[in-house]
């Protein structure tokens, strides 16, 4: 990284030695310096401002923000491509990360789905697909998402994080019953899972059961204290119950962990009022229907 930023300042230093050729130049000819020497001299000086500029934010930062992506998703990529010789590999897994969480969708999905072909071990297969189903969901391309994560599963059925991201895409194209038994075989997979319990607190919150929601939503928050997700669910929950004052409460822990407070107070009062006691057996009935 070093001798790369060297690279960028010797270009950016030759620029304007040239910049400065070209004005001796002039001025030494005609003992002036013309319109057409400045504007070529100021065009010149801003394109290499430009350049070292973007020179330095390429190659700021990325092996640190690399080695976070290690610690922060240590549970789904903590076997992958971890053989001896696979260094190589290792490192192109993280920069796929890098692009997701970078909101570059595309890029990650290019990289990612190049890496599918060096993957030689579940563990590789399914790190490199979660990441590329989550780009995909990203785009909006919910269908294609969900085809990944099934993927993933006839090959490893334990994974609860994929079972409770297929679920949250299913809630999002208003299939709650699946939503609900995806998210039921998360938790089952791993009950410690809070963003399983978060997830799931949403689909019964998709259909209107506030009620169903708000102990799901607080054993979320029992595992991660901290989870703004749970905490607005309770909120919005609690205010579509009539509850205001203890819905108050759970805005304030939201938005004290990182919720938008104008988005929370939105959702709030959207829901308002908006409590029906939740049917089982006539939610089943409507989706056999569709």
């Amino acid at each position: 990284m070093k001798t790369t930023r060297a690279i960028y300042i010797i270009i950016f230093c030759v620029c304007l030695l040239l910049i400065a050729g070209m004005c001796i130049f002039e001025f030494t000819k005609t003992g002036t310096l013309s319109q057409r020497a400045i504007i070529s001299s100021i065009g010149i000086g801003l394109a290499s401002v430009i350049f070292l500029a973007k020179g330095f934010l390429r190659t700021s930062g990325a092996k640190t923000d690399l080695r976070v992506y290690e610690s922060e998703n240590k549970k789904h990529i903590e076997n992958a491509f971890t053989e001896p010789g696979r260094e190589k590999h290792r490192q192109a897994l993280l920069m796929g990360i890098d692009y997701f969480t970078t909101r570059q969708y595309k890029k990650g999905i290019k990289h990612l789905e190049s890496l599918l072909k060096k993957c030689e071990t579940t563990w590789d297969f399914c790190a490199v697909e979660t990441f590329l189903a989550l780009c995909y969901h990203r785009l909006g391309a919910n269908n294609k998402a969900i085809e990944i994560y099934e993927d993933i599963l006839r090959c490893d059925p334990r994974r609860s994080t994929v079972w409770s991201n297929l679920g949250n895409l299913y809630n999002d194209l208003g299939q709650s019953r699946k939503a609900l038994d995806c998210l039921s075989k998360a938790i089952e997979n791993d009950p410690e899972n809070p963003y399983a319990y978060s997830n799931m607190s949403g689909a019964f919150m998709g259909v209107g059961a506030y009620d169903y929601a708000i102990p799901y939503a607080q054993k979320a928050l029992e595992f991660k204290s901290n989870m703004y997700q749970a905490s607005s669910n309770i909120a919005i929950s609690l205010y579509a119950m009539g509850k205001y004052e203890d819905a108050e409460i759970y805005y304030k822990h939201a938005v004290k962990n990182g919720q938008d407070p104008s988005t929370l107070r939105r959702a709030m009062e959207i829901c308002k009022d908006s409590f029906v006691p939740y049917d089982e057996d006539e939610e089943s009935n409507e989706e056999t229907a569709e």
